[in-house]
């Protein structure tokens, strides 16, 4: 199964969902691949994987490597294809091409992997739209503060886009409430998602929690930073929730 983790809005937790969940999931599953596709390489460089251009998913995309030759090991011999800054540059040279919507779907076909995760882009950009054509299920993280439902309307506009024209496998897996603190807003944004979306929104909350900060200046994800914590708790359970829904869905 082929899962991008997705909203347009930066700041959302949507690199810190991406690593940790793929980390969590290898504990169920034989072959977990993260995918990073965010010319930011947030992901890459959460888990101490910093690649130069012709190692990263911009020579993949532009087919000059095969995914298979760029793929790095992390924590829990989670493997890993890492960004770099070029992919900025990778969506104006596929621009024009035939069928350049596709081009990460067509990567990732033939994969042997249980589990892909991609960390997609805060954009709905080309290399977004590619991730949406290539995936089968969506997690769509959202902060818990004021403006959090602002832009989702777009986003849902342009799934709903992909699915008719692209992708008819598309869904969304589920809406997962991040930064959550024990404040009126977290518990009204809470409240909203229910509200909008019922059954979709995972039972999992991720609560605010400085270690889940602290975890990407180490290289190392949630559950190799610190055991005793809020992040390893949440994203523990996370895993298990998602583990769960995918087996109920084969």
């Amino acid at each position: 199964m082929i899962i991008a983790i997705m909203n347009q809005k930066g700041g959302v937790g949507k690199t810190t969902t991406a690593v940790n969940l793929a980390v969590a999931l290898k504990r169920n599953y034989d072959n977990v691949l993260l995918i990073d596709i965010d010319p930011q390489a947030n992901a890459s460089i959460h888990l101490g994987i910093r690649e130069t251009a012709d190692n990263s998913m911009a020579a993949v995309m532009l087919g000059e490597k095969n995914i298979t030759d760029i793929i790095k090991t992390a924590d829990s011999n989670l493997e890993v294809a890492p960004a770099n800054i070029a992919l900025a540059g990778v969506e104006l040279q596929i621009v024009n091409e035939v069928g350049r919507e596709m081009i990460l779907r067509d990567i990732v076909k033939d994969l042997y992997h249980d589990i892909v995760i991609i960390d997609c882009p805060p954009s709905l950009g080309l290399l977004s739209i590619n991730a949406l054509t290539a995936a089968d299920k969506i997690i769509v993280p959202v902060l818990t503060e004021y403006f959090a439902m602002e832009g989702l309307s777009d986003f849902l506009k342009t799934v709903s886009m992909v699915k008719k024209k692209l992708n008819g496998k598309l869904e969304i897996l589920g809406y997962l409430a991040t930064g959550y603190a024990n404040t009126s807003i977290s518990k009204d944004i809470l409240q909203n998602l229910h509200k909008h979306f019922d059954n979709q929104v995972f039972k999992t909350i991720i609560r605010v929690n400085t270690s889940l900060k602290e975890a990407p200046g180490t290289g190392k994800s949630i559950f190799y930073y610190k055991k005793n914590c809020r992040g390893y708790e949440d994203y523990e359970k996370l895993g298990e929730e998602v583990s769960q829904i995918i087996k109920n869905k084969i």
